[in-house]
């Protein structure tokens, strides 16, 4: 099911949200969630494929996405989501704490992973955060989960169309400490720069690589051999 052909003209500032979950209790509990916000769900989704095909009519400002669905998975939708609106970031919310799905969501181009157990304060901050691109992954777990995918041999990424030369030294620099898991305040601390002169590094960063998020960016400097070590 899904909201409307189009969205609804909004105010500049309004996030529009697709939510993708085949309980339709859950779809209306996120929906009161973040009922007085600026983050207007704009679409709804029962299954994978309607995901898939909301996502490329409504070009949203970001997926929420379930993992356990009919018809096509949340895995599968990602994939396909991030193949056709790389652009858009996408979102996992799950009840499974499960690290081979996280590995594979982060493979395939998720910003986040979220466990439905979260308080809404929590879910709304979040999901303002996948918008300016901050991560929605520790960096524990992020610097663990690019390490994995930096020594497997697997295709299971789907490459982004970016290119590591049009990136400046600092830029490289700065992508080479996201690598590590990283936050904007750390790099800034190992560079000795403002907090702020990172953001608007990262920023050019994602937007040189055809990233929508920092943790996808990251993902591409692992395959591309940028911060490992051998």
């Amino acid at each position: 099911m899904w909201g409307g052909n189009q969205l609804s003209p909004r105010p500049c500032d309004t996030i529009r949200l697709l939510i993708a979950d085949d309980h339709a209790i859950v779809r209306e509990g996120l929906r009161r969630m973040l009922g007085g916000t600026e983050i207007l769900v704009a679409a709804e989704a029962a299954t994978g494929s309607e995901a898939v095909e909301l996502a490329r009519r409504l070009e949203p400002d970001v997926v929420l996405l379930d993992i356990r669905m009919p018809d096509m998975d949340g895995i599968a939708a990602l994939r396909e989501i991030k193949r056709e609106r790389p652009q858009i970031p996408v979102v996992m919310l799950t009840a499974y704490d499960d690290p081979t799905w996280l590995v594979q969501a982060v493979a395939f181009g998720a910003a986040g992973y979220l466990l439905k157990s979260l308080e809404p304060a929590e879910l709304a901050a979040s999901i303002r955060g996948v918008v300016t691109g901050d991560a929605l992954i520790s960096p524990c777990d992020l610097a663990a989960i690019i390490q994995h995918l930096g020594t497997e041999q697997s295709e299971i990424t789907e490459p982004l169309t970016g290119d590591l030369s049009k990136l400046t030294s600092r830029e490289c620099e700065v992508l080479a400490l996201l690598v590590e898991g990283l936050t904007n305040h750390q790099i800034a601390d190992v560079l000795g720069v403002a907090a702020s002169t990172i953001k608007t590094h990262v920023q050019n960063v994602m937007l040189k690589l055809g990233a929508s998020d920092r943790t996808q960016a990251a993902v591409f400097a692992v395959r591309a051999g940028v911060g490992r070590h051998g």
